[in-house]
């Protein structure tokens, strides 16, 4: 099973975790407003917005954008909009990566197209190439992605203060790159199962937001982005003086139900924190 099935596999069996979550609803919580969502676009990149007061984005509470992996859909992550339990009014955004790419399934999308010839050095053993790689399509879907959360700021009124970037895998690296290259510091940032790269580019900007809180989650059995490499991320945002928050499951290059809770978490408190 590739690891984006095995992502969408994962988050389609929270679904009783989800329906839990849904019964706790308590004051300051956000309540839940299934199946409701609408379409923007801006910048060229498509996202499904929902929660907040109608469902549909409403309100003026703060925002989760939360960036799918390669070969998902913005489809693929409602359920976290059910199943994570966040202050009320929340909103969320699912962007949609820029290209497409078909798999037996049907068509899915990607934010860059994956480099084969550095999978193939990487399962040789050389798995510090990793954190030197510039993928060619990072600086396009960071240029494309960045006019929409402008779109975000400008459409829901919410600044990077009260916003959390996070994204899985292909998406985690992504939402990294954003939130370490924004002139302003983002409520949080979520890195869930992806990794370290352009560390010469990125290792610069790790003290520039210091006090940005950083969720940092990996699998020890992942086939396809080493545990050793998110280890060595989580250890250079500590550096760079951001408070990590490092979360470590057994599985391999998936969300877990542990994983989910620890998220959920922290999105709560990255969320409720500006209010404060």
């Amino acid at each position: 099973m590739r690891g984006a099935d095995v992502y969408q596999a994962r988050v389609r069996r929270l679904v009783p975790w989800i329906a839990l979550a849904s019964l706790g609803c308590l004051d300051g919580h956000q309540p839940k407003a299934r199946f409701t969502h609408r379409w923007m676009e801006a910048g060229g990149v498509r996202a499904i917005v929902a929660g907040g007061t109608d469902g549909r984005g409403g309100g003026e509470g703060p925002v989760l954008v939360y960036l799918h992996g390669f070969a998902s859909l913005p489809e693929d992550q409602l359920p976290l909009r059910d199943g994570l339990d966040v202050p009320a009014g929340t909103r969320f955004v699912f962007p949609e990566g820029g290209l497409g790419v078909t798999l037996a399934e049907g068509p899915r999308r990607a934010w860059w197209l994956i480099d084969r010839p550095l999978r193939r050095r990487m399962r040789a053993g050389a798995i510090d190439a990793l954190s030197h790689h510039r993928p060619p399509g990072l600086a396009a879907a960071r240029v494309t992605t960045t006019r929409l959360l402008r779109a975000v700021e400008r459409e829901l009124g919410a600044p990077p203060e009260r916003t959390v970037v996070a994204g899985f895998s292909q998406g985690a690296m992504l939402a990294c790159d954003l939130a370490l290259r924004s002139e302003r510091p983002y409520a949080g940032l979520g890195v869930l199962s992806g990794t370290l790269l352009a560390e010469s580019d990125w290792g610069p900007r790790m003290p520039r937001h210091p006090h940005m809180p950083v969720f940092v989650s990996h699998g020890r059995a992942d086939p396809l982005l080493p545990y050793a490499m998110a280890e060595r991320l989580a250890a250079r945002l500590r550096a760079g003086g951001h408070p990590v928050r490092w979360y470590a499951h057994d599985a391999g290059h998936e969300m877990t139900e542990g994983t989910a809770d620890a998220f959920s978490a922290f999105v709560y408190e990255s969320l409720l924190a500006p209010s404060r």
